[in-house]
C-alpha cells in the first residue's frame, strides 16, 4: 500500500541509513510502505525509487564497498518486499543483503531497467 504516511523525508533518511549516501535529488518515489513502530522503535520500510542510470550504477558499486553481500535468494523475498515488486513491471536484476548492526537488516534490489531500485529497511 502506497502512503502519504510517513512523509518522504521518512524514507530519505531510511535511504540515507541504508546505502550511507544522501538522498539523489533527480529520484523519486514509485511506493513506499512502512509498518507503525513498536513499543522498542522497531519497523519495516520497503520503498521503490526512480532515479538516473548513472546513481543506479554507482550505488550498485558502492554497496560492496560498505559490507553488502550479493543475494541470490529472490524466490523467497518477504511479502512487503512482493507487494512493492509487485507495483513496477520490473524484475530484479540483482539484489544485495546487510545485516552488520544487531537488530537490523537491509536490502536493496536493482530492476531490470537500471533505473529502478527497491530498498528495505527491518529492525527488530
Amino acid at each position: 500500500m502506497d502512503s502519504d504516511f510517513p512523509h518522504e523525508s521518512f524514507y530519505k533518511t531510511d535511504y540515507k541509513e541504508i546505502t550511507r549516501l544522501p538522498f539523489p535529488e533527480e529520484a523519486r518515489f514509485l511506493y513506499k510502505s512502512a509498518s507503525f513502530p513498536d513499543q522498542f522503535g522497531d519497523y519495516t520500510s520497503v520503498f521503490v525509487v526512480q532515479t538516473s542510470q548513472e546513481i543506479y550504477n554507482r550505488l550498485m558499486n558502492h554497496l560492496p564497498a560498505i559490507g553488502f553481500t550479493e543475494s541470490n535468494r529472490d524466490n523467497r523475498l518477504s511479502p512487503e518486499t512482493q507487494a512493492a515488486l509487485t507495483t513496477t513491471k520490473y524484475k530484479i536484476a540483482r539484489a544485495f543483503i546487510s545485516a552488520e548492526e544487531i537488530g537490523k537488516s537491509y536490502y536493496v534490489a536493482f530492476l531490470d531497467n537500471h533505473r529502478t531500485l527497491l530498498l528495505r529497511r527491518v529492525s527488530w
